[in-house]
């Protein structure tokens, strides 16, 4: 789910950056490259992208560790929300193991993606 890092943090620092169109071309490109029903990563992405820009004010002014927490529990929504409309549009469910696993590692990789990223939104002040 590295998509649902980059854009969950993205739409929360700099929603002027990454607009829902982008992140619904993503996601139409995240389902072309892995065989996932088409729109079912799209509307994944949207709905973190809105999560995330409709909540910028709590997430502001914060320490890392509480965009940590924060951001557990929109990966754990877009999992669980992803598996639903999986099973849904295959008809197929995935594993518990498998669900964990990914959600699990989304959660633990986040920190060096969001220090990769805070150091990208510096070079992008400094540029303006």
């Amino acid at each position: 789910m590295w998509t649902v890092i980059g854009v969950g943090y993205w739409s929360i620092v700099r929603p002027d950056l990454i607009r829902p169109t982008f992140a619904f071309v993503t996601g139409v490109f995240e389902d072309l490259l892995g065989g996932a029903p088409l729109g079912l990563n799209a509307l994944v992405l949207l709905c973190v992208h809105t999560a995330g820009a409709s909540q910028k004010r709590l997430f502001l002014r914060k320490s890392f560790f509480f965009w940590w927490f924060l951001f557990s529990f929109i990966a754990l929504f877009a999992i669980l929300f992803k598996c639903f409309l999986f099973a849904l549009l295959a008809d197929t469910v995935t594993r518990l193991r498998e669900i964990l696993l990914s959600y699990c590692l989304t959660v633990l990789i986040y920190p060096a993606f969001g220090r990769l990223f805070a150091s990208l939104e510096v070079l992008l002040a400094k540029e303006e």
